[in-house]
């Protein structure tokens, strides 16, 4: 006989005893026992008409409990079910943050390797002498398959979908902002994904999740990030807390720890026990205590639920916390966890509607990151100062992470080349260093003993070279130079394979490493280092998410100015701030020239209203670069943070007249990287054809992709070979210029059995 017809015969006689209980257990949970109970005599319930997976999954459920108490889980069940079905009580919503559950990467782990060591406890492994060596085996086994798990990055029972998409992700380490969001990432299963649903702003999420961080596209909604102070819990015991709470002493309310029924007791006791040493930072920090409105006392103390410091409020003032820590104030108890369960049960006091972590645009910035410079990370980018912001915020000030400068700003139409998102910039800030970065590239070398392949000197102009042929550091390479060289030894032949650089300017050689793999190749890292200054095109960003281009750099000569010789840094469109709506920007602009240092936290009751601080706007009289002569309008002018992005134009900006051809096609292949072509679309078709420009389009589509010499027979209108003298018999054919693939879909038809005629009018 199975397991699973054992557990259900053993279920069946529990629900005997249930059903058979004159019903008294299941009308205990209601306060509507004659509707239930009338549903009960309609239904005729009884144990033989449950089905069988019903009986063992609650079997399974409510394996740690003794028969009376699965008597009363079974009971409670029966009640809510009949609730529900007869409108007396309404649907859980299953998008509650509180019915949600987070698998951290140490829970994966975990509960991989309890999966193995249950499969080793299983084969009766005893751990006496002769068996020493078997249990050794076998957990050199399970390290292996750990290791193999962290390799491929598929865990099971973590796998999204049919398709095996692995759950293993290389952190982002483009910043340290930017790695600190990619921790603090909450994604959807698979299954979820499907319900949109899933994917919009739940009431529950507040304090919890960032209402405005999430991609665009397939993963929007799908993918989420933890709001500033939230923190997934740990487990704890929940036989700790019987332990703490000793006696219960009898009373009407139902206790439940981790949704399973324990005892009926008072709920002051229970309730204030709890809080009292959990407010006191000990070990029940994490574990949360509410009342429910059906007389039910939940405890709630397993892993993975969201959980978030509030202040405690006595006599409706919050406590002063000025210059102490998180821990300081859990042991002074000023603070209390609350997770999302417990937070519907109470009374938050909060000057705002949301809880913001970040900006998107935080992490696309180029940073000031230090350990960048001794790392070996390839595409990285780094800035050659920054500054600390003036208008601080407490997130910033925790974070401490600066990637931008302060500059002088003027709101201005100028010249005509900074409309809505464009700016002026002045070319004597650029000079003296202001958002100047570096960028590394990594070439890798790798010597594979395998493959018999061997590092080998050979000389290439000027450039100074190691015994092994490697670039010394110092050195100046430019596209085309080889970096590296390796003989490769083949049963047939010998050849050399060298490592060519593919880079449009000049670089230097920042430095090289060489280490060993497990297998014994050698692996040569070669640094390549390039100073970058601001050009037109480039993408810069203030803290408020607005977005600007260079679009013009101006010498400062031909700058506006103030009475006192002041050229702005930079100059905004005046139109640019309605159009993204970023009115912080415009606080922190008079702000920032009134101190050194101000705390600008948002919702700060030192803060005064928004017109106050827009009437202190320095409205200055500024006189024309060009002509000297006083502006008329009065400008605004201000100091306001600015990052530059990674989005720079010497990356994005291609053109080229010669390359590659395809084989198959005839035409340029595609990539900036391979020195392709320019993709010429449908839309950028389109446009051509709205501008009526006939002759550039013919250009773009033919002469300059894919031209070639057709002959073409015009008496049987067939398209000829290179030698039309041997096909058609010297016949009327003529030499025709025809995009190559219209000759290559006709070639493809021809094999379909479908003749393409063209004939010459």
């Amino acid at each position: 006989m199975s397991l699973r017809s054992l557990y259900g015969q053993w279920s069946i006689k529990v629900l005997r005893k249930t059903i058979a209980s004159t019903k008294r257990e299941i009308l205990s949970w209601t306060d509507h026992p004659k509707e239930v109970s009338g549903l009960l005599l309609e239904s005729q319930l009884d144990a033989t008409t449950l089905d069988s997976n019903i009986i063992y999954s609650t079997e399974r459920i409510l394996a740690t409990l003794d028969d009376d108490k699965k008597v009363k889980m079974l009971s409670l069940m029966i009640c809510r079910f009949i609730e529900t079905t007869l409108s007396l009580r309404q649907e859980d919503d299953r998008d509650c943050l509180s019915f949600k559950c987070v698998h951290t990467p140490t829970d994966i782990v975990r509960r991989c390797i309890e999966k193995r060591i249950n499969k080793l406890n299983q084969q009766k492994i005893r751990s006496n002498s002769k068996q020493k060596a078997v249990i050794v085996s076998a957990l050199n086994q399970i390290s292996k398959d750990i290791q193999s798990n962290f390799k491929i990055g598929i865990w099971e029972g973590y796998t999204q979908g049919d398709n095996k998409r692995t759950i293993f992700q290389v952190l982002s380490s483009k910043s340290i902002l930017d790695s600190l969001f990619h921790v603090r990432r909450v994604e959807i299963s698979s299954k979820e994904r499907a319900s949109a649903i899933m994917r919009q702003i739940h009431p529950t999420q507040l304090g919890y999740i960032c209402p405005y961080e999430t991609p665009e596209g397939p993963d929007v909604g799908a993918i989420k990030y933890l709001s500033s102070t939230c923190t997934i819990t740990p487990y704890v015991d929940p036989d700790d807390v019987l332990n703490h709470l000793g006696v219960l002493p009898q009373g009407n309310d139902a206790l439940f720890i981790n949704g399973l029924f324990i005892a009926r007791t008072s709920k002051d006791n229970v309730l204030r026990s709890i809080k009292a040493y959990k407010r006191k930072g000990e070990a029940f920090i994490f574990v949360s205590a509410y009342y429910s409105s059906d007389k039910e006392i939940h405890i709630q103390t397993t892993r993975g639920r969201y959980s978030r410091p509030l202040l405690i409020c006595t006599n409706g003032s919050t406590p002063v916390c000025s210059n102490t820590t998180v821990d300081d104030m859990h042991k002074a108890g000023t603070l209390e966890m609350i997770d999302a369960t417990e937070q519907m049960q109470c009374f938050i006091a909060t000057a705002h509607n949301s809880i913001l972590f970040q900006s998107a645009m935080s992490k696309q910035v180029i940073p000031l990151a230090l350990h960048i410079m001794t790392s070996m990370v390839s595409d990285s980018k780094i800035l050659t100062y920054a500054q600390k912001p003036i208008c601080t915020t407490t997130i910033s000030n925790t974070i401490k992470e600066y990637n931008g400068v302060n500059v002088v700003i003027a709101v201005l139409s100028y010249s005509g080349y900074n409309q809505e998102d464009s700016l002026l910039f002045n070319k004597s800030s650029i000079d003296r260093g202001l958002f100047s970065s570096i960028k590394y590239k990594v070439v890798e070398i790798i010597e594979n003993k395998f493959m018999n392949e061997t590092l080998v000197y050979i000389p290439d102009g000027d450039i100074l070279r190691d015994n092994d042929g490697i670039v010394l550091v110092g050195q100046q390479v430019k596209d085309g130079d080889t970096i590296a060289a390796k003989l490769v030894i083949t049963e047939k032949k010998q050849s050399i394979e060298k490592i060519v650089l593919k880079s449009f300017v000049s670089r230097r050689i920042d430095k090289v490493t060489k280490d060993t793999s497990v297998e014994g190749n050698k692996i040569v890292r070669v640094r390549i280092l390039l100073y970058r200054f601001l050009i037109v095109g480039d993408k810069f960003t203030s803290r408020y998410s607005q977005k600007d281009v260079i679009g013009a750099i101006l010498s400062q000569e031909d700058l506006p100015f103030t009475k006192d010789g002041i050229a702005p840094d930079l100059i905004i469109n005046p139109h640019a701030i309605p159009s993204r709506m970023t009115m912080g920007h415009l606080l922190e602009m008079p702000k920032s020239r009134e101190s050194s240092c101000i705390d600008a936290t948002a919702f700060n009751k030192a803060h005064r209203s928004f017109e106050a601080d827009t009437a202190k706007f320095s409205k200055e009289k500024m006189y024309c670069g060009t002509t000297r002569l006083p502006i008329e309008a009065r400008v605004a002018t201000g100091i306001c943070y600015y990052h530059t992005l990674r989005h720079q134009a010497r990356d994005k900006a291609h053109s080229i007249s010669k390359g590659v051809i395809q084989s198959l096609t005839k035409q340029p292949i595609e990539g900036r990287s391979r020195k392709g072509g320019l993709r010429f679309g449908e839309m950028e078709k389109d446009c051509l054809i709205a501008h009526g420009a006939a002759s550039m389009l013919l250009e773009k589509l033919k002469n300059t992709s894919d031209l070639c010499k057709i002959w073409i027979c015009h008496d049987c209108s067939t398209i000829c070979s290179s030698n039309p003298y041997i096909n058609c018999n010297e016949r009327n054919t003529k030499e025709h210029r025809l995009p190559y693939s219209f000759k290559l879909l006709a070639q493809e038809l021809s094999i379909a059995n479908i003749k393409v005629g063209l004939k010459y009018v």
